[in-house]
């Protein structure tokens, strides 16, 4: 195995302008020994991550455990053959520590899908249940899976004749926490085509809504779509277009959308080249009335970039971020956008999780907990599954804005004092530390240069959010030595 390069700072902890994030350094998940294929990232009930991937026949666990993962768990039994690629493999959905995976036998024609449960964080796992027991000589393919409110799996997969023709989208839905699975029901097909039969299905539900996230195929134009239930599943009567770039292809994209749900409203990931090159979008759906919002690229373009794919969405409340892999001349990027408020949308800038200077970072996914972002990528130069984790600060409210060149902060790092220097009245200043907890609160009075001492607060980082009297905010990291 190659020795891993990345391109970082300095500093084992730095944060990120762009998106106010202070990442740690990136560690090592799998050596590559049990693969690194399409690596898929949940948390557990303590907020830790859970790491599942798969090689040429296998799939494989670890749990972050303290500093470390954990010794590669093989999940499918030996002697089984899973299907596993860089553009699709095993997935894993959790709601606390139950967590249920899912995977695809070989050989495609003839082999079943099956679930794996588990209701203890991951430690251990059920013995695999057929999911797609009720589809007769039909072909299954590409499992996705959610958990929904009650703790049970809902499973999407493609389900084709058997001569691999009528590719449709499906869901089989357990009412026993995965012990069996349900006749599964039509979940795509709104557009009067098929679904796009090389793209892997996305699912998320929340409450009574679970939708369906796949890309269709309407005589080779492969817009992405959604099938909604508002039933938790057991129908899914209506669908809609969450792709509006009307993309063209005579090829196979292999490459699909994913979502999240968040109050009554769905937010979509995915790649298109309707505009010319491979690039990624985002976009907000109604669920209620089915309008969709335009879409929008995760990034402005860039001087060399040719290449954006396999984007990536998760979200803890209003704060979501979104992942993907990116290619820049010879260098290739796992980028990140996150907010702490959808309600207020993206930046216009992103940030680097991870960056080679030459190909290798194939796809990532990620995972938001109350206090971090979690990453992992698919290292093909280095033949491992990476990981880096961030800390960001509490989400910023609704009425507020944030102004980023208006106050200035320095010392810092001090030791004894803060000064602040304003263009516009300040009213007060917050000081938080890593755990979002209030350590000092200083009402200024209106002052636009004042200074605070920070003497009787510990050594470390903290955010030190700074308000002006018109309810505008900055947020600011502070160190203290």
């Amino acid at each position: 195995m190659r020795s891993c390069i990345y391109i970082f700072c300095l500093i084992s902890i730095q944060l990120s302008a762009q998106t106010g994030i202070i990442w740690e350094d990136p560690i090592m998940v799998s050596d590559g020994l049990s693969g690194y294929n399409h690596p898929r990232i949940v948390l557990d009930g303590d907020e830790n991550p859970v790491v599942i991937w798969g090689n040429d026949e296998d799939t494989h666990l670890s749990r972050k455990v303290g500093v470390y993962f954990t010794a590669p768990l093989m999940l499918d039994p030996m002697g089984m053959s899973i299907f596993s690629a860089s553009w699709a493999g095993p997935d894993i959905a959790a709601k606390g520590d139950t967590m249920f995976v899912v995977f695809k036998e070989n050989p495609e024609d003839a082999a079943p899908v099956y679930c794996l449960a588990s209701y203890n964080g991951g430690e251990t796992f059920s013995e695999p249940v057929i999911v797609d027991g009720m589809i007769g000589a039909n072909v299954s393919r590409f499992p996705s899976v959610t958990v929904d409110a009650d703790g049970n799996p809902l499973v999407a997969f493609m389900k084709l004749d058997a001569d691999f023709l009528n590719a449709q989208y499906v869901v089989a839905k357990s009412d026993d926490y995965g012990a069996s699975f349900n006749m599964d029901v039509i979940a795509s097909g709104y557009s009067g085509g098929e679904v796009c039969d090389c793209c892997p299905v996305g699912i998320t539900s929340s409450d009574n809504f679970v939708t369906t996230l796949f890309r269709d195929n309407l005589d080779n134009l492969r817009n992405s779509w959604a099938g909604i239930s508002a039933d938790g599943g057991n129908t899914f009567d209506t669908g809609f277009q969450i792709d509006q770039t009307d993309w063209t292809v005579f090829a196979c994209p292999a490459s699909g959308p994913d979502g999240v749900i968040i109050n009554d409203n769905l937010y979509t990931v995915f790649m298109s080249a309707g505009e010319g090159d491979l690039r990624v979008y985002w976009t907000a759906s109604s669920l209620t009335d089915f309008t969709d919002e335009t879409d929008k690229r995760v990034s402005a373009e860039i001087e060399g970039l040719s290449v954006q794919n396999y984007p990536r969405i998760a979200n803890y409340g209003k704060a979501v971020a979104i992942v993907w892999k990116q290619v820049e001349n010879a260098n290739s990027l796992i980028p990140i956008s996150f907010t702490n408020d959808i309600n207020v949308g993206f930046p216009l800038d992103y940030d680097t999780v991870a960056n080679l200077d030459f190909y290798g970072l194939e796809n990532a996914d990620v995972a938001v907990s109350s206090n971090k972002v979690h990453v992992v990528w698919q290292d093909n130069y280095n033949d491992a599954v990476m990981y880096r984790e961030g800390l960001y600060v509490e989400p910023v409210a609704v009425n507020q804005v944030v102004v980023e060149n208006d106050i200035i902060v320095f010392p810092n790092p001090t030791g004894s004092f803060i000064n602040i220097s304003s263009k516009i009245e300040i009213s007060t200043a917050i000081f938080y530390d890593i755990h979002n907890r209030q350590v000092k609160n200083i009402i200024n009075g209106g002052k636009t240069v004042f200074s605070i001492p920070v003497n009787e607060l510990a050594s470390g980082i903290y955010f030190l959010e700074v308000i002006d009297i018109n309810g505008a905010l900055h947020m600011e990291k502070v160190i203290v030595k």
